[in-house]
Formats: structure tokens, sequence, C-alpha cells
């Protein structure tokens, strides 16, 4: 995530989502949040309403984040603004 990523309407999209279908948590469906959280990100993170459904992960070595990618069944990258028009070599690992 980087702490330049604050992603509150994903995590509020997300709560939205399993209080109109809860079935989406007994699914085991699992929104991760992976790397650097500023700590009003943590702590939105630990107080969401559904636990199982979110899970924080702090900063990983590299080949770690890409098995993250390679289990996932959907990966959203998010660029900060600082980025604009770049596109991470991340997104290639992804895809490869």
């Amino acid at each position: 995530l980087g702490n330049s990523q604050p992603v509150y309407g994903i995590l509020e999209a997300w709560r939205a989502l399993i209080a109109r279908d809860p079935l989406i948590a007994g699914r085991r469906a699992v929104l991760q949040f992976i790397g650097l959280k500023e700590r009003a990100m943590a702590d939105a993170l630990a107080a969401f309403p559904y636990p199982d459904a979110v899970e924080s992960v702090d900063l990983v070595p590299r080949e770690e984040a890409m098995a993250y990618v390679r289990r996932a069944d959907i990966v959203l990258m998010i660029n900060p603004p600082t980025l604009r028009g770049a596109i991470p070599g991340k997104l290639f690992d992804a895809v490869a």
C-alpha cells in the first residue's frame, strides 16, 4: 500500500458488499492489504466489522509479495498521484 495510499473507499465498499450479502465473508473472500500503512489505515482495518474478511500484512520482501499476487484471484495495485502515468514493475510480474 505505502503510506500515500488511503483506501478507505475500497474498505467501505467491501463492508457494504458484505452487509448486503453476508455469505461473501462465509466463502472465505478476503481483502488483503499488503505493505506499509498509515496508522489511521491500520486502525480502520483493525476495527473492520467483519474481521475474517480483511487481512493486514506488513511490508514483505518482493518474492513474498509476488507469492501473494500469484495466489490472488484479483489484484488491485494503486499508484499514488505522484506516480501518475508510471507503470509499476509489479504489474508486469503479476501478468507474467
